[in-house]
């Protein structure tokens, strides 16, 4: 009998360990290939027109015929890899909204890098569950690496914290909800807000303070009258002096003020509060000092930008979202504590399946006794291939231009008849509006002008009438609502001090000057067709 090959021996074992694996698992495994093939060539496709804006921005669809066109019973049998591939690209890809395309302005959020976009295939092959070192030793220890990464972006001192979230609104909330248990009475903390009485825990931020913040206030069984929304200067900031005023008339009038909300960078218009006069008030009056850096934070890796953000540091917390202005893929936010031990009174807890045995100081280490998730996904190494690939510096460099971007586009809009500015640039964010030729306010005197130039730094030409602001308001959400769906460009909107605006984001790196112009055409051509419209 001739002698088996070792060849053969192996090839023999190999079949009878497949036979021993589940139908499941084998189906599952040898689609890999073609899976993993066809959706980074899926990738590599959308990536390449939706950077050379070769696509619509914007579905030519509603919502109806979406449903319909994806309308199928629940599946019994399977499919073929290819097959499933070949469905995404014929149902799926053509109707999503382009948020990378060049003029995409719409949100402050930015395409992802290449290194994300790498990283979050890779998160979800090896799908690390962040709860506790034990969990995920080395992803644990990269997240903390990345938070403290972000913690030296966002301008904290070494020795703080944090963990990161889905997102600002997570993030925010999980800072007031520590905020709150470091400052309720004892009473409070073991019988609940009802122990208060007729006081509130009051909590304070600017009328453009983001939605994420009234929300947490409510989700917190806070009420929604603790929160104290305070007026803003021409220049769409938090007033200090007010912002005193209200702490002061809500101790005299029994109440418990213990949260002070401060933005880097509001959402409607990208206005950075005054940080070191806010952060002086809440020392003399021992407040948490919370600020939402979200959007604006990463404005510290730019050396010419650096200043708006100081006093940053004297936070007790601070929001930030890489998946902003880092330009990693959705979603990864962050919230950093000066003293994240201090997280531990809000959330630490224990059921014996999720008892921690290790004893050392970082294999004891575990996420849900510092924030509100217990699952948690791998989400530091995009952040963290992101920031290895291109360096601070190239981003802080990329982030310059955006705002040099903004600039441009407020200095066009100040000298097109048809275009008004509604909001000084202070970042990266530019609000206006399309007013027809018929409307165009007079051009104001020498000294009027540099009188408003030197209050709000922007050109202001006083109100329109009542039934004339509403009709601008009218024209313009009409404009946007179409611009969207005829999806050559795409930009969102915000009210300024009650006037419809357009609102460009310029967060996107791959945004160009031809951009701002093509979008500056658009909203006049469009403007001038609603005008021609709507008087006929």
């Amino acid at each position: 009998m001739a002698p088996v090959s070792t060849a053969t021996v192996k090839k023999k074992k190999k079949k009878t360990e497949r036979r021993r694996s589940s139908q499941f698992s084998r189906r599952d495994f040898d689609a890999l290939d073609t899976l993993l093939d066809g959706a980074v060539d899926l990738v590599r496709r959308w990536t390449a027109a939706s950077a050379g804006g070769k696509q619509r921005i914007f579905p030519a669809l509603e919502g109806v015929d979406l449903q319909a066109g994806l309308a199928s019973p629940l599946p019994t049998r399977g499919r073929s890899a290819g097959s499933l591939l070949n469905e995404i690209e014929r149902t799926i890809l053509p109707y999503l909204r382009d948020n990378g395309h060049p003029r995409f302005l719409g949100y402050v959020m930015s395409p992802p890098s290449a290194a994300g976009v790498a990283a979050d295939l890779i998160t979800s092959a090896i799908d690390q569950n962040l709860t506790a070192w034990r969990s995920a030793p080395v992803a644990t220890e990269l997240e903390r690496l990345t938070v403290d990464w972000l913690r030296q972006i966002a301008g904290l001192p070494a020795g703080s914290g944090g963990l990161l979230t889905s997102g600002g609104s997570l993030a925010n909330l999980t800072a007031l909800a520590t905020a709150r248990t470091q400052h309720a009475p004892a009473a409070t903390l073991r019988g609940g807000l009802g122990q208060l009485g007729d006081s509130l825990m009051t909590v304070y931020a600017s009328d453009q303070v983001h939605l994420s913040i009234p929300r947490a206030v409510q989700l917190l069984g806070l009420g929604t009258a603790a929160l104290r929304t305070l007026p803003t200067d021409a220049r769409m900031r938090l007033d200090p002096t007010a912002l005193e005023e209200a702490i002061e008339a809500d101790r005299r009038q029994g109440n418990r003020p213990f949260c002070i909300v401060a933005s880097a960078g509001t959402a409607a218009t990208g206005a950075i509060d005054p940080l070191n006069r806010i952060a002086r008030v809440a020392r003399r009056h021992k407040l948490w000092l919370h600020v939402d850096a979200a959007y604006g934070g990463p404005l510290r890796l730019s050396p010419a930008h650096r200043a708006l953000l100081s006093g940053i540091g004297e936070a007790d917390s601070v929001t930030l979202d890489p998946h902003k202005w880092l330009y990693a893929p959705l979603d990864v936010g962050c919230v950093l504590f000066r003293d994240f031990e201090i997280a531990r009174q809000a959330f630490a807890s224990r059921g014996d399946y999720a008892a921690v045995f290790e004893t050392g100081t970082r294999t004891s280490f575990a996420y849900f006794d510092h924030g509100p998730e217990l699952s948690r996904r791998f989400r530091a190494l995009k952040v963290w291939m992101i920031l290895k690939y291109h360096g601070t510096d190239r981003i802080g460099r990329r982030i310059a231009e955006e705002l040099e971007l903004a600039r441009h586009l407020g200095g066009v809009l100040q000298n097109r008849d048809e275009l008004e500015l509604l909001a000084p640039v202070e970042t990266s964010i530019v609000c206006f509006r399309y007013v027809p030729v018929a409307l165009r306010r007079p051009i104001p005197s020498a000294k009027a002008e540099a009188t408003s130039r030197g209050r709000a730094s922007h050109r202001q030409t006083g109100g329109f009438p009542a039934a004339t602001e509403a009709r601008l308001d009218d024209l313009n959400s009409t404009l946007l609502r179409e611009l969207q769906r005829e999806g050559r460009v795409y930009l969102s909107n915000a009210r300024v001090r009650g006037r419809f605006a357009l609102r460009a984001c310029l967060i996107n790196f791959r945004t160009t000057r031809a951009d701002i112009q093509a979008v500056i055409e658009a909203v006049v051509e469009k403007g001038r067709e609603i005008a021609a419209r709507t008087d006929a």
